[in-house]
């Protein structure tokens, strides 16, 4: 039955919220040249090759975050080497810096999108699931001011309570309440960051989407009205428009049916 269950927090730590890649908009306003610049045009395997030829934790994170964003957008059917990557750059981030809150997001986002193709063998050998939420945790208590490291937080809380139940909220400390509070303080700490919107209006909808209809619908709206600093958001937003108009058409079932896996 535990294997069972930590199966579940595996996929949670990979679903609704694990693909996107943190975009810092400050990082893509002020850089002209150079990977930052690749990166925010679209250019992600550009953007991640000019940055892994850097010794420093900072390129090395970007490096993985845009490895990340194209296996998302760009080269599903090479999504095992480039997650590989991705966590090689997180990791070799994280020994230049042991501190960057950065690198341990990034790392965690890699391992959640290695788990999801792993069979539960692998996953509870390899021990995925832990260590990103290992990662999230440390994230969170050494930078409370990152809103990615909440949003992570608020989506393995819904995810769990979600597929998981009554039974799998109690068994990991999980609850509708945390994964809430967890996206709120995300959200407040980047209300015009579209990719947290969008992540929590889905969240939001897989929970229960005839409640949290109008609270997902809002966030959606929040969403569309932001600006889009780099080709990641600008996608990300783009998805939002177009769930905004299946939420609103069709209703909160079909939107949260349609979002499922798409994000």
């Amino acid at each position: 039955m535990r294997a069972a269950w930590f199966a579940l927090v595996l996929v949670c730590l990979s679903g609704a919220i694990a693909p996107p890649p943190i975009a810092h908009a400050a990082e893509t306003q002020r850089a002209a040249s150079g990977p930052l610049a690749a990166y925010a045009s679209g250019r992600f395997l550009e953007a991640a090759e000019a940055a892994a030829r850097s010794p420093t934790a900072e390129d090395r994170a970007l490096a993985a975050r845009a490895l990340l964003a194209a296996c998302v957008l760009e080269q599903p059917d090479r999504r095992s080497g480039l997650v590989a990557a991705a966590e090689a750059q997180a990791r070799a981030a994280l020994a230049a810096d042991p501190d960057s809150v950065d690198a341990r997001l990034q790392l965690a986002m890699a391992l959640g999108l290695k788990g999801r193709r792993a069979s539960l063998g692998e996953a509870l050998r390899r021990g995925y699931a832990s260590e990103a939420k290992r990662l999230i945790d440390e994230a969170t208590l050494r930078d409370p001011s990152e809103p990615w490291g909440w949003a992570l937080l608020g989506g393995w809380n819904l995810e769990v309570v979600r597929r998981g139940g009554r039974l799998g909220a109690r068994i990991y400390g999980a609850s509708t309440a945390k994964g809430l509070a967890a996206f709120e303080r995300a959200h407040a700490l980047a209300p015009q960051d579209p990719v947290i919107s969008l992540h929590f209006a889905a969240a939001l909808l897989g929970v229960d989407a005839q409640r949290y209809g109008p609270r997902a619908q809002a966030l959606l709206a929040t969403a569309i009205a932001a600006p889009a600093p780099d080709a990641f958001t600008a996608r990300m937003r783009a998805e939002a428009e177009t769930t905004y108009a299946a939420l609103t058409r069709d209703g909160p079932a079909v939107a949260a049916a349609r979002i499922q896996g798409r994000i």
